[in-house]
């Protein structure tokens, strides 16, 4: 899975890359709201997040990122992956 983690900057108009922050990638059955962490990656020092895993289940995936002091916490949408 690929994602970018980014914020706003006030000050140019647009989002930046959040680097070097530690971000969860999640999972959860398609019948379930309980999500699991299956692993933490770390972004790049420009806030790409790039990782590898193999689903065996289908369901649905996100990213979670539990903020700092001076982020708040984030969540992505989630994909659904159909395991076949």
């Amino acid at each position: 899975m690929n994602g970018s983690l980014t914020r706003a900057d006030w000050v140019k108009h647009t989002y930046t890359g959040c680097g070097s922050q530690y971000v969860k990638l999640q999972s959860r059955k398609a019948d379930s709201a309980a999500y699991t962490t299956v692993k933490t990656v770390k972004a790049s020092a420009t806030g790409a997040l790039i990782i590898t895993v193999t689903a065996s289940m289908d369901g649905i995936w996100r990213w979670a990122f539990g903020g700092t002091s001076t982020t708040g916490t984030a969540v992505s949408g989630g994909d659904y992956v159909d395991v076949r």
